[in-house]
């Protein structure tokens, strides 16, 4: 949510190389035999992203749109030991996290 999206890669598969192209960059193929992957990233997102909310987290969570690591990092979120949110943890911690940007 309103990070830094990250840049697009070509992968050409005869070399193996991985390439970052950022915003755009032009491929030549040399043969017929040649294949080319694009891989396109995602959006950077919109928003705060600790004032994503919880119900639309957990469903993001369990179709994989984000990790675990990635919801307690950006997203100011408490997982429990079974995967689930912990709401009133949660809430704490995007408490405290937008009284420290309010200071900063």
């Amino acid at each position: 949510g309103a990070g830094q999206g990250a840049s697009a890669k070509v992968t050409q598969t005869e070399s193996g190389e991985g390439t970052e192209i950022g915003t755009g960059a032009v491929v030549t193929l040399t043969s017929a035999q040649e294949i080319v992957e694009l891989c396109l990233p995602g959006g950077s997102g919109y928003g705060d992203p600790s004032e994503r909310a919880i119900e639309a987290l957990g469903l993001d969570l369990r179709d994989e749109y984000v990790s675990v690591e990635g919801a307690a990092a950006e997203y100011c979120c408490s997982i429990d030991e079974n995967g689930a949110i912990d709401v009133d943890k949660t809430n704490v911690l995007r408490q405290r996290n937008g009284r420290r940007r309010d200071v900063a």
